[in-house]
Order: structure tokens, then sequence, then C-alpha cells
């Protein structure tokens, strides 16, 4: 799992419901599991210390992306806490054409305006 604040420019084109600045968002990047080592909940821990990471820097909001159509890992962060915000398709390495799945997930406590 990688942790840092850079999103890559197709999430520009999603309508995010928690705004925030390109500075207080923690992106979650590669948060893989070995295939014989999965259901044995390290990928719910990993999410957890991710969110733990994220408010000891201060962000807002976690957000990340994976394949449309890989049930696990939306289904994973989905129970983690985050939300769907949207898909689109991009070039995976300026080469592969895929759509991908975008969530996120509030860090802050907001109004119902989504105003912290």
């Amino acid at each position: 799992m990688v942790l840092n604040r850079e999103q890559a420019e197709v999430y520009r084109q999603i309508k995010w419901k928690y705004p925030a600045e390109d500075s207080e968002v923690l992106v979650v990047h590669t948060l893989c599991i070995p295939p014989n080592k999965s259901g044995r909940g390290y990928g719910r821990k990993m999410v957890e210390y991710a969110k733990k990471f994220a408010k000891e820097q201060g962000c807002k909001v976690m957000r990340i992306d994976t394949y449309v159509h890989n049930k696990p890992a939306k289904g994973l962060y989905i129970k983690c806490g985050f939300r769907l915000a949207g898909s689109a398709k991009c070039l995976h390495e300026g080469l592969i054409e895929e759509e991908l799945a975008f969530l996120e997930y509030d860090l802050g406590d907001r109004d119902e305006t989504g105003l912290l």
C-alpha cells in the first residue's frame, strides 16, 4: 500500500461529495493482499491504518480507485465506510484503457451541507 496526496488527473473528472484541497486528501494506492492471504482481515487492517495515518496528517478526506469490476476491493472499501463517488475511463500507464471506480471516505465531522 502506498499513501500520499498524489491524485491522478482522472480524479478531476469525479464529482466528489466531500470537497477538499489537494493537500487535505490522502490517496491510497496499490493496496494489495496476496491471494493466499485473502479473507484474513489484512485488507481491513490496512485501511484502518490508512485512516489513522490520514487523520494524523491533518487530512479531511481519503480517496481510492480500483478497477470498476473488482468486486472484492470495492466491497472491502464500502465495508470500511467508503462511498462510491463515480467511475471514469482512463489510460493505465498511458497505454491500457480501463474503467476505474472511485471511492471516498470523510475523515471529518461535517454538517448536512458537507462543510466542516
